[in-house]
């Protein structure tokens, strides 16, 4: 998948371009793409920065900290449960966004709502961040069958006998599970949770699980800053553009370490549609005591960061008494070393040290295309 081309096209360059114009309105509909070509016998992390067009655009009124539900202003007169997934008849599953306050650029599933209100999978600590005013979108997640509808331009099985050497397969490295929660695993991650294919075969024409080839997987959901690993056959190479709306507000990841005393990967989308350099994550990493920084005399470093898909080089941030700096185990590659260019499209892999207690914490990025 050498020659992958992560092409923004023109109506995300206007993003870009008149940033201080509209990023006071998170719900401009402004949208973009990118052209990925898939070498054949390669594999690729992908990650995809657009999302689906918003169902709803609005602001809060309130938030009920004891339902987790936020009130939406005005008279949005939505359709009690329709944000609720049924199989057959309701297939997107949903969640809401802030676009601006204290939550700015975090989501969170919605687990029901009436006509004035939507019920989020929160938990009371985050309902006391949101205040009245607070903008906020409501979303329907990506899916396979949307993200890829027919296969996209993937290589399909075909045959009665399931190979993953003979097609295209797509890992997700979370979990979703089957109330539609998702999950990441605990530790070091090697290998993606969940494999899928497309499978063409009888009466099947769907996204399937590589462990239940017969069971359709067409509305399992790829979360935002979900990371994808995508593997071609020797056979054929693929072509796929990925189609959505460019998002107009920061972005939000939970950094986490979920054992105490063991290291815990974490799997990021890099968290803009244009290319940014690691330095420009510094603040969000570093200053907000998320990443731990490696002190000048330790022996190891402490977290680190790896590019997915580009050697297993890792990055980490030196502290010293004039301010630190971004530095590479590996002396061959870019130096300083917060000038590693990062691709929209890719995907990091932070890994959290043993050294520390089970933690969450959340990060806001803004791109660079936005005026703060």
């Amino acid at each position: 998948m050498s020659n992958f081309a992560n092409t923004l096209l023109a109506s995300a360059a206007l993003a870009a371009c008149a940033a201080s114009a509209v990023a006071a309105d998170a719900s401009s509909q402004v949208f973009g793409a990118y052209n990925m070509t898939c070498a054949a016998n390669a594999q690729k992390y992908l990650s995809v920065p657009l999302t689906r067009s918003p169902a709803f655009a609005g602001k809060v009124e309130r938030a009920l900290s004891a339902s987790s539900e936020i009130v939406a202003s005005g008279q949005p007169k939505f359709t009690a449960g329709g944000f609720v997934y049924n199989a057959g008849s309701q297939t997107n599953r949903y969640y809401l966004k802030f676009t601006s306050g204290e939550l700015e650029g975090a989501w969170f599933d919605i687990s029901n709502n009436s006509a004035y209100s939507v019920e989020i999978e929160t938990g009371s600590s985050d309902i006391a961040k949101v205040a009245a005013g607070d903008s906020f979108e409501i979303i329907p997640h990506w899916t396979l069958s949307t993200l890829f509808p027919n296969g996209a331009g993937f290589v399909k099985s075909t045959s009665k006998t399931v190979s993953l050497t003979s097609c295209t397969s797509v890992g997700k490295f979370t979990a979703q599970e089957s109330d539609g929660s998702i999950t990441t695993p605990v530790g070091v991650l090697s290998t993606p949770v969940k494999t899928y294919i497309y499978r063409q075969y009888g009466k099947l024409s769907t996204w399937v699980e590589k462990s239940s080839p017969t069971v359709s997987r067409n509305d399992d959901i790829v979360e935002p800053n979900a990371v994808l690993l995508v593997k071609q056959p020797a056979s054929a190479k693929a072509s796929i553009t990925l189609c959505g709306k460019v998002p107009m507000c920061a972005t939000s990841v939970e950094i986490a370490r979920l054992s105490e005393g063991s290291e815990q990967d974490n799997y990021v989308a890099v968290p803009t549609c244009t290319a940014v350099k690691l330095s420009a994550l510094t603040a969000a990493l570093v200053e907000s005591g998320a990443f731990e920084a490696t002190g000048e005399n330790a022996s190891e470093p402490a977290d680190t960061v790896v590019c997915c898909g580009e050697g297993s080089a890792e990055y980490f941030y030196m502290a010293s008494s004039s301010g630190g700096a971004w530095e590479c185990d590996d002396a061959k590659l870019q130096t300083p070393a917060g000038d590693k260019v990062l691709k929209a499209c890719s995907a990091l892999k932070i890994r959290k040290s043993s050294k520390g207690t089970v933690e969450v914490r959340r990060i806001k990025i803004y791109p660079d295309y936005l005026s703060k």
